[in-house]
């Protein structure tokens, strides 16, 4: 009986197994953190043997993909993307793709929350990927509440899973949390919450403005109740900041015909400065959030 080829064979098994259960570059890529809104990723394919591009996730979740268009990114993980990538790109334009995507810093933080109304210091804040952030330790963060802050009826406003124009706004005590210890009145915060905090007593109203613009933060109404419009109010923090999105402003208000549901409203204020269309300018309402995103750029 001839025994070389299944010496062979027995060798062929050995080497194969051996290296069977070798992680490749793909697998060893993050899959743990999830991708929120916001984040900057370095998407590469190894086969191109060039440098990594940089992509940041969209306001729809979405990442820009050279040959493929946009993906979508948030909630899963980096591993995750990876893998989804693979699969489109070897349909037509790879016979094998080795695709590596990372987060641009390992310690970069998981997302922003935006804090407006009566503290010391409003604006964005960094939620750290390794821990968790709440209202009160978040407020705290920003040097506290002012004197004048109601600060048993914090709000916090969400954009509602699966709803892009539709908000859920949670009420939270935050003077509870702090001075009586009740930490079970807290809640943990996620990307893109914004948090209100109001005057214990208003008069005539506020409204807000987050993002890129000059001077971000409260602003009071009219005490005789003239009317402001949005582009008044871009003007009056300052005028938009050098990376706005001036085409694409979003004015958060509650629903009128829906108590306790918030809507989501789409203003080009460039077109309403700059070509003078004053029929698309808006009259702001008492509690009105107007965000003024960057425009994101892909390398």
């Amino acid at each position: 009986m001839n025994r070389l080829p299944l010496l062979t064979l027995c060798f062929a098994l050995l080497f194969t197994s051996g290296f069977a259960n070798t992680p490749t570059q793909m697998d060893l890529l993050n899959d743990i953190r999830r991708i929120v809104i916001g984040d900057r990723l370095v998407y590469q394919v190894a086969e191109e043997r060039a440098e990594g591009t940089l992509v940041f996730v969209n306001d729809q979740g979405m990442v820009e993909i050279p040959l493929l268009g946009l993906v979508r990114a948030e909630g899963i993980t980096c591993r995750e993307l990876a893998f989804r990538i693979k699969e489109k790109l070897e349909v037509e334009f790879f016979h094998r793709a080795t695709v590596l995507v990372r987060h641009q810093h390992a310690d970069n933080s998981r997302g922003r929350v935006n804090i407006v109304g009566r503290v010391a210091r409003p604006g964005p804040l960094n939620i750290p990927a390794d821990q968790v952030m709440t209202v009160s330790s978040a407020i705290l963060q920003t040097g506290g509440f002012l004197p004048s802050a109601d600060s048993r009826n914090v709000l916090v406003r969400r954009q509602q899973e699966g709803e892009e124009d539709r908000f859920e706004e949670i009420r939270v005590n935050v003077r509870r949390v702090l001075e009586e210890g009740d930490f079970g009145a807290d809640l943990p915060v996620r990307p893109e919450d914004i948090i209100v905090v109001p005057e214990s007593a208003q008069a005539g109203g506020n409204y807000y403005i987050t993002g890129a613009v000059s001077s971000p933060g409260e602003f009071k109404m009219p005490a005789d109740g003239a009317d402001v419009t949005l582009s008044q109010a871009i003007l009056r923090a300052g005028g938009f900041a050098q990376f706005a999105n001036q085409s694409d402003v979003i004015v958060i208000r509650q629903d009128p015909e829906n108590p306790g549901e918030q809507i989501r409203l789409r203003v080009n204020v460039k077109a309403i400065l700059e070509e003078g269309r004053r029929s698309e300018d808006i009259n702001l309402k008492a509690d009105d959030i107007i965000r003024v995103r960057e425009v994101l750029f892909a390398f």
